[in-house]
């Protein structure tokens, strides 16, 4: 199955307000998200900041928490492992959420 964009666009503030309580925030979503699509994958990738202070389980957390919000695979990655040149590449290839 894949993430219909209707769905994911209805479903942003409820994202937005989950990334939130699990300390996350500058959600982004792949670039082909950020307009209409005919075909995902059928995994979507965020990429998220995390405060300092959360753990993988806030991670783990969030990422099952927008999985059911969507009914969909969800992968979320932190910003916090790129490199300078990996956090270029996902600044360029992720548009802000």
């Amino acid at each position: 199955m894949t993430v219909d964009y209707d769905v994911l666009w209805s479903k942003r503030h409820e994202i937005l307000r989950a990334a939130a309580r699990y300390g996350a925030h500058h959600v982004r979503i792949p670039a082909w998200a950020a307009e209409p699509f005919e075909e995902a994958p059928e995994e979507l990738e965020l990429v998220v900041s995390f405060d300092g202070s959360r753990s993988l389980l806030d991670h783990a957390a969030l990422q099952l928490e927008i999985a059911a919000i969507l009914g969909r695979r969800v992968n979320v990655i932190s910003d916090g492992g790129f490199g300078p040149v990996q956090r270029a590449r996902v600044l360029r290839e992720y548009a802000p959420f």
